[in-house]
């Protein structure tokens, strides 16, 4: 009698061979060549505008067992995508409603084996720029693009003068901008906003007066959903340090409700190397000596906002300056 199991058992084996030879492995049992599905174990920052277009840091592990090849924020793809290392893959964030949503990595079109929360809150950054000089005379700076009706726009200064040296800020359309707070330092500096713009083209210009003088720096940031800024907080460095590695703190923002923005302005006393700190989106300006960045968290007196990297060099003196942007 002939057993057909041992007849089919070859047969079966062969078969199988044949199909993991054909499809892989992968693709058979569910695993990429590390032996594992892409793990996400954080996302730097964790939240950004609406608008989209926070560039987001994802890492974990497995990112290049297989490939990277999409991530997606609550479903929408995001743009620009980079696979940097097995452990860290960059992306910038599409356009979505309010609130958390899952960040999920696709590898050869598998979806990760888990995902991280991403939080989309209502103020959106639009576009900033600043300038630095010198001379004494007024300060000014050009948007690159046409300002957007009913948007906030945040001014920063850094100048030189004793301690009763003032400011003012204007801009081109004949508007008086409000001041939020001021804070001393080796130099001067202040916080200046104007909400519910009338849009269009324009120029903005600091004005020194009562000894205040040069050098001096502007930087000019526009937000699209925002009303009012709140919680002026202000912290700077002593005159003098040793060159290296400096953290930037003593910061203390709370946002009042869910949806508000911390904003934060950074300002050196010469051009140096300034970083962003965790979970904050740095916002790029063309003055090296000028940091900008936002985030939806609170601020802590404890929390490292940003980095001075002064090594090889001598040490720069900073201020940095924060306040609470209100949702419209």
């Amino acid at each position: 009698m002939i057993d057909l199991f041992v007849i089919l058992t070859p047969i079966f084996v062969l078969g199988i061979l044949a199909l993991l030879g054909f499809v892989g492995c992968d693709w058979v049992f569910g695993i990429n060549s590390t032996g594992l599905l892409p793990q996400i174990t954080n996302i730097e920052p964790d939240s950004g505008p609406s608008v989209g277009g926070a560039a987001v840091k994802i890492f974990g592990t497995g990112f290049t067992g297989e490939g990277i090849n999409g991530a997606t924020f609550g479903g929408v793809n995001g743009t620009n995508l980079k696979v940097v290392s097995d452990s860290e893959v960059d992306a910038n964030t599409p356009p979505h409603a309010l609130g958390p949503v899952d960040v999920v990595l696709t590898a050869n079109g598998s979806l990760s084996s888990s995902s991280y929360t991403f939080t989309y809150y209502a103020i959106g950054f639009v576009q900033a720029n600043g300038n630095e000089q010198n001379s004494n005379g007024p300060i000014s700076v050009t948007l690159p693009n046409p300002t957007t009706k009913t948007n906030l726009l945040i001014v920063a200064v850094s100048y030189a003068g004793p301690s009763g040296s003032t400011v003012t800020v204007s801009d081109s359309l004949g508007n008086s901008f409000t001041q939020a707070g001021i804070g001393p330092w080796l130099r001067q500096s202040g916080l200046f906003y104007l909400p519910n713009i009338p849009g269009g083209n324009v120029t903005i210009t600091a004005t020194l007066g009562n000894g205040a003088t040069g050098p001096s720096s502007i930087c000019v940031s526009e937000y699209s959903g925002a009303s009012a800024v709140y919680g002026f907080s202000t912290a700077h460095s002593a005159n003098t340090g040793t060159a290296g590695i400096e953290t930037i703190a003593g910061l203390a923002v709370q946002p009042a409700q869910s949806g508000d923005i911390v904003y934060v302005v950074v300002f050196a006393s010469k051009d140096t190397n300034l970083f962003g700190g965790a979970n904050f989106t740095p916002r790029q300006t063309p003055v090296t000596s000028l940091l900008v960045e936002d985030s939806a968290a609170a601020v802590t007196a404890a929390q490292t906002v940003a980095t001075d990297d002064t090594t090889g060099g001598t040490f720069m003196p900073w201020v940095a300056l924060a306040v609470a942007i209100k949702t419209a």
